[in-house]
């Protein structure tokens, strides 16, 4: 009892036996918390063991049973331990105590083993790679992949790129929204016409028509700009300037720049039209990928396609960077033409025998199974 005449109740606290080497038993106290082990059973009052000092020392009078199940292992034979989750196998026989040997790595704290190890990492990332980029490039469905990846080879989208090219051109920021407002409305489009199509022209002909449907969209643009329709916006003008006061001649070099309406139409009407086959053949070929690759490797065959789409994608923005002038505009264009039609070639003749390897062999599964 306290000054204030409350009562403070320590915790009870009596012994237990505790058998030591030699056989005999002596008393050792325990609170309640310890109690409470005493509905437990010995393999579990093992595993409540308290580390002290380097060492694991048993509180529980049924240790003795528990350190010999422990000692015994699952295959019955004394004298060998089982290895713990997080302890080596090297922990020694029970008596008072358990001593455990922690793994520790030989190298922590060292700059060399941190070096080490971070150079392990690396090769086995690489090591990875390689063996996921080997099984994606024997899998069938690689020159189905190989077209989807070469449409990021492209600038004839309304992207930061066009939209750049269509400023210098003269474009208001009404008509550039106008423009990427109805390109992604006609994106919608092939969610509606896609599903209707499988059904009727199968999953491979429905991707091959949305293919060509992006080429002769762009067909246009790609002549416009092989005819030079926006090389003749630039004028060199060169003004004359008499004095008559004086009686000098000033000469003056103007440059007036036209907007090309008959090349920016041309452009903001093939590249709207073709986001129908550009989505189409997305959702197609997404579908193809989903049915063809196995689960197990599902993975690896996604990835593998992923680092060559953000390849590709790198690549249009390197077109930039070599034709960086708006004049030169119109190289990268061709190329991303150029880059659409070999993607339409491949899915047309390598990608259709692929498809039918590869459904060949779905069916032999199935009518063996």
């Amino acid at each position: 009892t306290d000054e204030g005449g409350s009562k403070s109740v320590s915790p009870q606290r009596t012994t237990r036996p505790i058998t030591s080497a030699n056989g005999s038993k002596s008393q050792t106290p325990m609170n309640r918390a310890d109690e409470n082990d005493e509905g437990l059973g010995d393999t579990q009052r093992e595993m409540n063991l308290i580390v002290s000092g380097g060492q694991i020392v048993q509180p529980s009078n049924g240790a003795e049973n528990a350190s010999q199940q422990l000692t015994a292992g699952s295959s019955g034979r004394p004298g060998v331990s089982p290895s713990p989750i997080g302890v080596s196998s090297t922990t020694t026989s029970v008596n008072d105590s358990i001593s455990v040997k922690f793994d520790v790595d030989p190298d922590e704290g060292n700059s060399d083993g941190c070096c080490g190890s971070v150079v392990r990492k690396i090769t086995g990332y690489v090591r990875r790679t390689m063996k996921s980029w080997s099984i994606y490039r024997a899998h069938p469905c690689f020159w189905i992949s190989i077209p989807y990846a070469l449409l990021y080879v492209s600038v004839l989208g309304f992207g930061g790129i066009m939209v750049a090219y269509l400023k210098t051109l003269g474009c208001s920021d009404y008509i550039l929204a106008l423009g990427r407002g109805l390109s992604a409305l006609v994106a919608v489009f092939p969610t509606f016409v896609v599903p209707y199509m499988i059904p009727r022209k199968g999953l491979y002909k429905t991707g091959e028509y949305m293919m060509f449907a992006q080429v002769l969209c762009l067909v246009p643009l790609a002549i416009a700009f092989l005819a030079g329709i926006g090389d003749s916006s630039t004028k060199i003008t060169t003004v004359i300037t008499v004095n008559t006061t004086s009686g000098t001649t000033d000469t003056e070099t103007v440059t007036t720049k036209n907007t090309p309406v008959l090349l920016i139409v041309i452009i903001f009407f093939s590249v709207c039209a073709s986001r129908f086959g550009l989505w189409g053949f997305d959702l197609a070929q997404t579908q193809m990928m989903q049915e063809l690759v196995q689960k197990a490797e599902t993975g690896r065959v996604n990835g593998s396609q992923e680092l060559i789409v953000n390849t590709c994608w790198l690549l249009s923005y390197l077109l930039t960077v070599i034709f960086h002038q708006p004049e030169m505009f119109k190289w990268p264009a061709i190329i991303s033409f150029g880059a659409i039609s070999l993607a339409t070639l491949i899915f047309t003749f390598v990608g259709m025998k692929t498809t039918a390897i590869m459904r060949e062999q779905a069916a032999a599964t199935l009518d063996y199974a």
